[in-house]
């Protein structure tokens, strides 16, 4: 059937090869099933395909003759049971199925591997070409595969008829499960591009969609959405989400080989605007490289996707007055990065160059006055030490702690140091209201309370109290 006529050539050169005794090219064999497939009997009843194609080249070849099934079923199983690829269509489809040849437990290990390399490319061709492809447990019961099938092949003819009438209504509809290819797709996207319009809407947000089962078509454009629950927002009301067009600046990835350029200087001296505009601290790691508003960024890999999405939020943010000089590996650099500033003022040596201060203002005068202010938060005074102590004390360990140098190990014992020391300052007003409160409960008839809780929280922070002196702390 498959054949153009009795001389035809498909008919001459499949003669050929079986005659020499060779295998039939893959492009015959595809050749042919395309030509039986697009009769009239079969587009009325539907086809389904057991075995073929056998891999991503002849499903490649099969697309090329326009023949895309609905729906392929993808069994996923174990062992000598395991992963025969089908694909099953109702009225089109391809289906794969383990043969039913009883051989050695070898030959069956040697024929799963073999099946398993070529399916993993026909699986790929359809499930990112088309997103037609339903996996299925290959362990259950022939019944309940067949069940499974019938059902998958039935609600992929039901979503086609589904967006047919919504086509025919002039709606808007889902492109999934229509066979449309990627590149297709991709012609016909809308002026969003691949920007979700439901997120930049209602967020304001510049997210990428690049899932097919999202993709929407209305008017003969394609818009793709970010989730599913975008997508039907955009099916109920798609001109709504039409309103808001996309800014005229869009930020861009720059590739590796561009960021040499003449012209593409980082702004903010390498550091991340993610990082500066949230947490208001200084990171240079140039991960990616993004221009907009015609300048270029460095980005973090975390900062990344918060930029790009949002990139009007951080595109201004400045860096602050006074930083530390460019971080060295070694001290033999420093020396050379202070004799670089005393040359540049015409200091003669480091001793008696009068950009020392300058330097250190520079380099640790921010994170000094913040200590200092913490210190005079604080306010406290250690039970252990005198009032100047203390609160040199308070200075030293939020240097330590907020140190941009520490490995992690170093930052959680500074942490738990920092933590300690607090607790340590605070145990002498908690000491005192509860003495008070327990006088208060002793004096009082009927009135305050001494409770079994609070007479153990008194012993712990008496012990505490206690421990500080006996250890000689601090």
């Amino acid at each position: 059937h498959a054949l153009q006529g009795p001389d035809g050539d498909l008919q001459r050169k499949i003669r050929e090869s079986v005659v020499h005794g060779q295998e039939v090219p893959g492009e015959i064999i595809c050749a042919a099933v395309a030509a039986r497939l697009t009769r009239a009997d079969v587009l009325a009843q539907g086809w389904v395909l057991d075995g073929f194609p056998r891999g991503a080249e002849e499903a490649t070849m099969l697309t090329g003759f326009k023949v895309i099934p609905h729906v392929v079923l993808s069994l996923q199983a174990v062992g000598k049971r395991s992963a025969s690829a089908m694909s099953a269509n109702k009225p089109n489809g391809a289906q794969r199925r383990r043969s039913s040849i009883k051989t050695s437990d070898s030959m069956q290990l040697v024929r799963l591997q073999v099946q398993k390399d070529e399916e993993a490319g026909l699986v790929a061709h359809y499930s990112l070409g088309y997103g037609n492809v339903v996996e299925l447990d290959g362990t259950r019961s022939k019944w309940a595969l067949a069940s499974a099938s019938q059902t998958a092949a039935a609600e992929a003819i039901r979503k086609r008829c589904a967006h047919y009438r919504r086509f025919a209504e002039g709606k808007a509809y889902l492109a999934s499960g229509l066979g449309i290819p990627l590149a297709q797709l991709q012609k016909k996207r809308s002026e969003y591009g691949n920007y979700c319009p439901v997120a930049w809407h209602m967020q304001g947000s510049l997210r990428v969609a690049r899932d097919m089962r999202f993709a929407v078509i209305h008017l003969n454009q394609v818009f793709w959405m970010a989730s599913e629950d975008y997508a039907q927002q955009f099916l109920d009301n798609p001109e709504v989400f039409q309103m808001r067009p996309l800014p005229v600046e869009l930020p861009s990835l720059i590739r590796l080989r561009d960021r040499s350029a003449p012209g593409t200087k980082i702004v903010l001296e390498g550091h991340c605007p993610v990082v500066l505009g949230e947490k208001n601290s200084l990171l240079k790691e140039q991960h990616y490289v993004v221009k907009y508003s015609d300048k270029l960024f460095a980005i973090t890999r975390d900062g990344l996707p918060k930029f790009m999405a949002r990139p009007y939020d951080f595109a201004d943010v400045e860096l602050p007055a006074l930083r530390p000089p460019p971080r060295v590996p070694d001290a033999d650099k420093v020396l050379k990065t202070v004799n670089a500033l005393g040359k540049q003022t015409g200091a003669k040596s480091v001793e008696d160059m009068g950009t020392l201060v300058s330097f250190l203002q520079v380099s640790v005068g921010e994170s000094v006055c913040r200590a200092l202010l913490a210190a005079n938060r604080q306010r406290a005074k250690h039970p252990t030490r005198s009032a100047k102590a203390s609160a040199l004390l308070v200075a030293a360990k939020h240097l330590r702690k907020h140190n941009p140098l520490n490995t992690e190990l170093e930052q959680k014992r500074a942490d738990a140091d920092w933590d300690q020391f607090m607790k340590e300052l605070q145990l002498p007003t908690q000491l005192g209201e509860l003495i008070v409160q327990k006088r208060l409960a002793a004096e009082s008839e009927g009135g305050a309370t001494w409770g079994s809780i609070d007479q153990r929280r008194y012993q712990e922070v008496s012990g505490e109290f206690d421990a500080m002196f006996a250890a000689g702390k601090h």
